[in-house]
């Protein structure tokens, strides 16, 4: 495991629960990823926030191989061992990569963690290789589901910054991506941008 960050967030006091979370929640959202990533067995994949690996352990057979991108040690440590499966601790907006190096990044329930996210999308975007894709999964701020999901969060991580769909869409197109799909499924939603 590469360790390029020596901080962790409040992630690291709940990693032991955190799958039982998400899953009681619903709030993996595997298939509806792999449907609007449409892996080839040739992608590398970034999935930033990657927390304990569920996604990509999910997606590894779909593609060449998965970097997880955490800032904890603890949520990384439950993420499966796999050649094709690379543990990276490592912050978003300084992500330990070249140029062009991605064919595909995956953003799931990740994006209201990050303050700075025009940065997010600038890192995303010079990480990515021309033509590749960026997915965003997230939960629109509007939506009751998502006020009460922001009170139980916020006790845990502090502010949080969720945007509506609209204002995601104009984020991904001002960081330099086309829109190429947008699934609102209400209180979520899963956006496609292409370089």
């Amino acid at each position: 495991m590469i360790d390029i960050f020596k901080g962790s967030k409040n992630f690291s006091d709940i990693h032991e629960r955190y799958d039982e979370f998400m899953h009681n929640m619903r709030f993996y959202r595997v298939e509806e990823i792999k449907e609007i990533a449409k892996l080839k067995s040739t992608d590398r994949v970034l999935d930033i926030g990657a927390g304990t690996g569920y996604i990509a352990s999910k997606l590894i057979d779909s593609c060449h191989e998965i970097h997880l991108l955490d800032e904890s040690r603890e949520m990384l440590s439950h993420a499966p061992d796999s050649s094709k499966l690379i543990k990276v601790i490592g912050d978003a907006l300084n992500i330990p990569y070249e140029d062009n190096y991605f064919d595909v990044i995956i953003l799931s329930d990740v994006l209201h963690h990050i303050k700075d996210q025009e940065s997010l999308m600038k890192e995303c975007y010079r990480v990515l290789k021309p033509a590749g894709r960026i997915i965003v999964h997230d939960f629109h701020r509007k939506y009751l589901k998502t006020k009460l999901l922001a009170l139980f969060e916020t006790s845990l991580f502090g502010k949080l910054y969720y945007r509506t769909i609209e204002e995601t869409t104009n984020l991904i197109e001002q960081g330099g991506f086309n829109i190429g799909e947008i699934n609102n499924k209400g209180y979520y939603y899963m956006i496609l941008g292409e370089r």
